[in-house]
């Protein structure tokens, strides 16, 4: 068996990575602060990653960390 055909052959055998469009950012750890307003509502601080333009689906893992109200009471 050649090294030619016997790649050819493991490069078959290659598990179906997903989508194309995404697959890159599959795995990834991304990290979000967000701030709790007033009103006990969450703002977010930075962007979130937007989902796959190909599948629909945000690939990476995110990790919100909210910091607390650091104020008054709310009117």
């Amino acid at each position: 068996m050649t090294h030619r055909t016997r790649l050819r052959r493991l490069e078959g055998n290659l598990p179906d990575r997903g989508c194309p469009g995404c697959r890159d950012r599959r795995g990834r750890v991304v990290t979000v602060e967000s701030q709790r307003q007033a009103d006990d509502s969450i703002n977010s601080l930075q962007p979130i990653p937007a989902d796959c333009a190909v599948c629909g689906k945000r690939p990476e893992f995110i990790l919100e960390i909210v910091r607390p109200f650091m104020g008054g009471k709310a009117a």
